[in-house]
């Protein structure tokens, strides 16, 4: 499972499976999260990196963005929370770039 001490170092990104890339942004609010959130809305991230790892077309898994964000994608994890999210496709290979875990006030500036 993601949590403490899963996240390896490569050249400046944070890998898992060649087909997650972690930000480093990404990976201290996940462990910020991690501390000060509860088990239950862990879990629901740690089942939705596993779906964004896991899924053929994870653009399908998230809300397209508009405007100023609209690179990313949005996976609810919950009514409150969300995982911003990009995808990149190179020679066969899907690449998940996870950029922000947090609430949907700070993903969007506003309530």
């Amino acid at each position: 499972m993601y949590g403490r001490g899963i996240f390896k170092e490569t050249e400046g990104l944070t890998t898992l499976a060649n087909e997650i890339v972690y930000t480093n942004h990404f990976k201290n609010l996940y462990k910020r999260k991690s501390r000060k959130e509860l088990p239950s809305l862990m879990e629901r991230v740690d089942r939705a990196l596993l779906d964004l790892q896991s899924s053929d077309e994870p653009e399908r898994l998230g809300e397209k963005k508009n405007g100023m964000l609209s690179k990313y994608y949005a996976y609810n994890v919950s009514g409150r929370h969300r995982i911003l999210y990009t995808v990149e496709r190179s020679k066969g290979t899907v690449i998940v770039g996870l950029h922000r875990v947090c609430d949907h006030k700070q993903v969007y500036d506003k309530d």
